[in-house]
């Protein structure tokens, strides 16, 4: 009997990354409280503020946790491969994922005839000439500010398709955003015609 191959992407990297930010943010917040229930608002006030800031940053600095040694569990995906490619988080649109906005973890492959996404468990062809639109859309990333999807838009066999992609290449979320409008102005650099 085959043994099982071991996830990369498991439910405790998912909720770690967003347990490892809430140890910064929910300390400094639950001072507030207590703080607000003793009567000194303006401390408390302090607090509220304060944890807003630190959480901010915490999420940009830790909320990708493991992505590094994740990148590596999955570099044999793309082994021998020449073409560029993004480290790269993908979803489903309409799609919410109660502890991620990625559902899949793979490489984003730009090859001289189409995009390729290689993943844990995905694996997508489509042709530059099937995309008829690079644009992009919010995740939950973007309501902090520190992220958003690519949306490759096309056509296959008449039907409409969107695929949604999030550079996970650098250790921070900010670092990832303006990988993304690298990787989005690269895209529309090799559609045969101009996309939005």
């Amino acid at each position: 009997m085959m043994a099982k191959a071991k996830r990369t992407w498991t439910t405790y990297r998912k909720l770690m990354s967003n347990l490892v930010p809430a140890l910064v943010f929910v300390p400094i917040f639950s001072t507030g409280i207590v703080l607000f229930q003793r009567d000194q608002s303006v401390a408390a006030a302090v607090c509220f503020g304060s944890s807003v800031v630190f959480g901010l940053f915490a999420v940009n600095l830790l909320g990708l946790f493991q992505n590094r040694i994740m990148r590596a569990e999955l570099k044999p995906l793309v082994h021998g491969r020449r073409e560029p490619l993004w480290f790269v988080g993908i979803g489903k649109p309409g799609a919410v994922g109660a502890l991620d906005p990625h559902e899949d973890l793979g490489f984003l492959l730009l090859t001289q005839s189409g995009v390729e996404f290689i993943g844990e468990l995905s694996h997508y062809q489509i042709p530059y000439t099937n995309i008829f639109s690079v644009s992009f859309s919010m995740n939950a990333h973007s309501l902090l500010g520190l992220g958003r999807w690519i949306a490759i838009e096309g056509r296959h066999d008449g039907k409409k398709f969107r695929l949604l992609v999030e550079p996970r290449t650098h250790p921070t979320l900010l670092q990832n955003k303006r990988e993304g409008a690298r990787l989005a102005a690269e895209l529309r650099r090799l559609l045969p015609v101009k996309a939005a």
